[in-house]
C-alpha cells in the first residue's frame, strides 16, 4: 500500500484517481434515513377548495396534519483506505443516515453486508469516514 503523502493540488479528480487505482478496495454503501412524509394533497390541495392562497399555504386556523416518517433508501460507493477497515466515501452518501451497510463488490445481492458506523464527515469537501 502506498502511504506517501499527496503532493500538489487536491481537486475533484484526486479522490476519483485514487479510487480507480484501488478498485479492488471499492465497496457499495447502502443507507437508510427517515424523512417527513408528504401527501400530494399538500401541493395540489382539495379540488373543492377555491382559495388559491389556502391551497398552497394552508389554512392558518387548521391544525397541521401529522405526517408519518418515511424510510428513504440511498446508495453510493466508497473505498477501503487501510487494513483497519476504515472506508472513505462522500458525505452526501451517509449524511443523516440511521443505518449504513457496506457490501464488497462481487459478493452478490444476497450478501447481507456489514453494518458500519459514521466516524466523521466534512460537508465542505463532501467527504466522510465510516
Amino acid at each position: 500500500m502506498n502511504s506517501a503523502p499527496l503532493e500538489g493540488p487536491v481537486d475533484m479528480a484526486t479522490f476519483r484517481n485514487i479510487a480507480r487505482s484501488q478498485s479492488p478496495m471499492v465497496v457499495n454503501i447502502s443507507t437508510e434515513s427517515q424523512a417527513a412524509g408528504r401527501d400530494l394533497s399538500d401541493f395540489f390541495g382539495n379540488p373543492q377548495e377555491e382559495d388559491l392562497f389556502r391551497r398552497f399555504f394552508g389554512d392558518p386556523d387548521q391544525v397541521p396534519r401529522q405526517r408519518r416518517p418515511q424510510t428513504v433508501m440511498a446508495a453510493g460507493t466508497g473505498f477501503v483506505i487501510g487494513g483497519d477497515g476504515f472506508i472513505l466515501t462522500n458525505n452526501h452518501v451517509v449524511e443523516g443516515a440511521s443505518k449504513i451497510v457496506v457490501r464488497l463488490f462481487g459478493e452478490g445481492d444476497e450478501d447481507p453486508g456489514y453494518e458500519a458506523r459514521l466516524v466523521g464527515r466534512d460537508p465542505l469537501t463532501d467527504s466522510a469516514l465510516i
